[in-house]
């Protein structure tokens, strides 16, 4: 550590090197890359998490099951009114699509925060729309900070069990856990998937980004209760 505080540059290099190499576990390489470089979106990690991790490495996979808060430096985009903020409100349909497009625009900073918890229910077309700007965060190398997602989680529970040939339910459900890392529900959701629509399992992909942990709706009321 006190090295890493004297000569920055130098273990930011070595820690780079690490991850590429599956060395150390990813989680708490990157932590300290944060405090090192302070992750801004035209900061040294931001630079280096872009250009070498994400193409080139399978470092990340094991973060699945990260419990640990997203940094302070990247809160400060990813809270209320941050830069890096999205909030989905009302029925997520094509009166969403304003919202939902704002999605792609955040996808400049390392990490979005996407908070559904205000969301009143699913429609087929805006689960389609979400389900794009997912995948081009995961394509685009974003990390991810859900706010309410097991409540748009149930749902799509309700609705693939009244709609079973929906794929876009599905596909929604589908992206959810793999955002979040959760190879297991979502290799069961695909198997559930492939019998209702009658089609192949999606075959699980581990996402080269951060997976940040999820928020719930009561921890949101709690953060947002808690004085500055």
């Amino acid at each position: 550590m006190q090295y890493a505080t004297t000569m920055p540059m130098s273990a930011i290099e070595i820690l780079v090197e690490a991850l590429k190499a599956e060395k150390v576990a990813p989680l708490p390489a990157w932590l300290m890359l944060f405090d090192l470089s302070g992750y801004r979106d035209d900061g040294p990690t931001s630079r280096v998490y872009r250009n070498a991790i994400r193409p080139s490495s399978d470092a990340l996979r094991q973060t699945g099951s990260a419990t640990t808060c997203c940094p302070k430096a990247c809160r400060r985009n990813c809270g209320p009114a941050g830069a890096a903020y999205v909030e989905i409100d009302g029925p997520l349909g094509t009166a969403s699509a304003p919202d939902l497009a704002r999605i792609r625009v955040r996808g400049r900073y390392p990490v979005v925060h996407i908070d559904l918890t205000k969301v009143q229910h699913v429609q087929e077309e805006g689960c389609a729309l979400l389900s794009q700007e997912l995948q081009f965060l995961a394509g685009n190398g974003n990390g991810v900070l859900f706010s309410g997602a097991e409540r748009i989680e149930r749902m799509l529970r309700q609705a693939v069990d009244t709609m079973p040939k929906m794929a876009a339910f599905w596909q929604l459900l589908l992206d959810l856990q793999r955002l979040q890392g959760n190879q297991k529900k979502f290799e069961s959701v695909a198997l559930e998937y492939a019998l209702y629509v009658e089609t192949d399992p999606p075959a699980w992909e581990p996402v080269l980004m951060p997976v940040l942990p999820c928020e719930t709706v009561e921890e949101k009321a709690r953060r947002t209760a808690l004085p500055a």
